[in-house]
């Protein structure tokens, strides 16, 4: 019986319960102390469902006239005053994250003003879970943190983040292609203008060639292909472009640290006299190309009648040119962009920040053995980006007052709620596939008198590769979905483009197709297993209940589920040992994503506890890039988009 601890439960030491009769506040202190005995957390646990019902129990005439009102989002978050409450039911039709950060953003509006309340708030309003689109993007792009340092560094306002942050990812690049000489071979990508925003000027950060692989889970600074790397070496060169100041150095690394895709869009405008000479040259050039196509024309007219066609493309091409010309005269800067290091790069490697900075070789271990050895992951990458994104958004909450301690304990608890959120979506996701799939494949079965779903998928395979079945549908026919065979349908379920098995130059092998179907299959199958021996993703009194790594039944070792009474009992009673094996072990590969993300962010935050500092109520934000004078105060919440500089629109002439 496999229950872990229970500090999914939220950032504060205390929750309340409160009844309909107000009989008083249930108190549980301290409820993430550092050990809880499997006793204990199954007791908090439960404690946490009573509440939940009694609050369900509770007749709508008393929740209205009482004088507190649980958050119907959160059944674990403390009683919120109706004053905190909206008119718009929390959750109602959105995602979970979005329906968590409302919960957190009416729990802080609760607290007092301090360190607490200010750091939390900050915190918030960074991860912007209002820029999710839904559940399934938290696992594709960190919408809310990209946006945060996109407006950043956009804004015009702030010029001195963009102009540290253009010179330590130079340097970056400097030092990379120094120390890893294999990997010399990236240039920079050529610069183009950008005139009215339809073309890009990218920096020199920005690079073009073939790179090996992302650094992978065993790599770390100093040892083989990274062994010119020095330990900490990305942190004392952004320490070296903030001034010494840790927590403007911690910004630095976070703006393309936090991910190793899609980390923003660092764009700006530049009216400097270099970006208006680009003009006036690029100008001078296109009046030079208008001057021989009016040329052209002058000596084409001699003779109208044969040259028509000529004369005719000349005088489009030059006033294609003069309205060019004409833009350009009134353009008073060129917008520039800023590419991050690429997935690959050694920016990427762990020990980057400091050797400590990374998670234990024990994680390490077991995640090899469970996602390499057993789940037959060829290459395995070091993900050394969550330990960034960590360091930073810890950073923010230590330099607000927060405790070393506690930012860890939050950013910790932080990564367990994103996991679970991708664990929703993607159970969700298999668990309506295999229904679909079933359904689709009921027909099917009948027809071909086959159960078995790989070998009925290899028999309509067949079928279709000797012309019996025919799914060269077009596209765009309005009635498509009611023309394609339903075979050509049923392996669309398992991402099987016909064109792959019926191409000469595609051709899938029967074996490929059989992996595939097998693939398929298991995720649909370790789905229902989370389903039922896990904590999370279901209703109960009402209350949506997030997805946990809280097991409750099931074998000890969900990879080798068949060796011992337990394990064996828990299995399906229509299901073989194959097949159970299989969903077990696909189940464990997820089970330690969250130990393994969950020790990421730790080691991320616990580097910034160590590292960041609190800031004084009168200094500044950044003070190590914009200077400790300076007068401006970042919010959060504002920043412009990629706009103007302020310059005058005079243009060049």
């Amino acid at each position: 019986m496999q229950i872990k601890d229970l500090n999914f439960i939220g950032f504060f030491s205390e929750l309340r319960c409160v009844n309909k009769t107000d009989l008083g506040l249930v108190h549980f202190r301290s409820l993430y102390s550092e050990k809880y005995s499997m006793l204990a957390k199954a007791f908090t646990f439960l404690i946490i469902l009573i509440c939940s019902s009694v609050l369900h129990a509770a007749d709508e005439k008393a929740l209205a006239v009482s004088p507190v009102m649980q958050d119907t989002s959160c059944p674990t978050c403390a009683a919120i005053p109706n004053s905190f409450q909206t008119n718009t039911e929390v959750g109602a039709g959105k995602s979970a994250l979005t329906s968590t950060g409302e919960a957190a953003q009416r729990i802080i509006n609760y607290l007092p003003n301090g360190d607490t309340k200010r750091g939390l708030q900050q915190y918030v309003d960074i991860v912007g879970a209002d820029a999710y689109e839904g559940d399934n993007a938290v696992g594709t792009t960190n919408a809310g943190i990209a946006a945060f340092f996109s407006r950043k560094f956009s804004d015009p306002k702030n010029s001195c983040v963009r102009d540290a942050a253009l010179s330590f990812y130079r340097d970056v690049e400097k030092y990379l292609k120094a120390k890893l000489p294999q990997d010399a071979n990236c240039k920079p990508l050529p610069g183009n203008m950008i005139v009215a925003g339809k073309s890009v000027s990218t920096t020199d950060t920005a690079t073009s060639c073939a790179e090996p692989d992302r650094a992978g889970l065993y790599a770390t600074v100093g040892a083989d292909r990274f062994k010119n790397l020095e330990p900490g070496w990305l942190w004392k060169l952004a320490m070296e472009h903030s001034k010494n100041d840790p927590n403007s150095a911690m910004f630095l690394i976070g703006m393309c640290g936090h991910d190793d895709t899609a980390q923003g869009e660092f764009s700006w405008d530049d009216n400097s006299p270099a970006a208006l000479d680009e003009i006036r040259e690029q100008c001078a050039e296109l009046k030079k190309q208008k001057k021989l196509y009016d040329n052209e024309i002058k000596e084409l007219s001699a003779h109208p009648d044969t040259n028509a066609t000529q004369i005719a493309f000349a005088k489009s091409t030059s006033t294609v040119l003069n309205m060019q010309i004409s833009q350009l005269q009134n353009t008073s800067s060129v917008q520039r962009q800023m590419n991050c290091p690429s997935a690959a790069s050694g920016f990427y490697t762990p020990g980057s920040l400091g050797l400590k900075a990374d998670i234990p070789k024990s994680v390490k271990d077991e995640i090899q053995r469970v996602q390499g050895d057993i789940g037959g992951a060829k290459k395995i990458p070091s993900k050394y980006y969550h330990v960034y994104g960590a360091a930073f958004m810890a950073c923010q909450l230590v330099q607000n007052g927060i405790s070393p301690s506690q930012a860890e304990l939050i950013q910790t608890q932080a990564a367990r709620l994103y996991r679970g959120i991708r664990m929703c979506g993607s159970n969700q996701e298999y668990l309506g596939d295999m229904k679909d799939y079933k359904s689709a494949m009921a027909p099917l079965i009948l027809k071909y008198k086959i159960n078995d779903p790989k070998q009925l998928t290899l028999a309509i395979v067949k079928d279709i590769r000797s012309g019996k079945i025919h799914c060269d549908v077009d596209n765009f026919d309005p009635q498509f979905a009611n023309k394609l065979a339903k075979e050509c349908a049923f392996l669309s379920r398992h991402s099987i483009p016909v064109q792959m098995i019926t191409s000469d130059e595609f051709d899938m092998t029967d074996e490929q197709i059989a992996n595939k179907v097998d693939n398929h299959m298991i995720n649909g199958d370790a789905a229902e297993l989370y389903n039922k021996w896990y904590i999370g993703g279901e209703t109960v009194a009402g209350k949506t209940v997030p997805c946990t790594d809280i097991r409750v039944w099931g074998p000890a070792d969900l990879t080798k589920p068949t060796e011992s009474f337990f394990g064996n009992l828990s299995k399906p009673d229509d299901w073989g040992k194959d097949r159970y094996e299989k969903a077990s072990q696909r189940l464990a590969t997820w089970d330690v994503d969250f130990k393994w993300t969950e020790a990421q962010h730790s080691a991320g935050a616990k580097f910034a506890g160590q590292s960041c500092k609190k800031r004084s109520p009168n200094e500044p934000e950044l003070g190590g890039i914009c200077g400790t004078g300076s007068s401006q105060k970042f919010n959060n919440s504002s920043g412009g988009n990629p706009s103007s500089s302020g310059t005058t629109q005079q243009g060049v002439r």
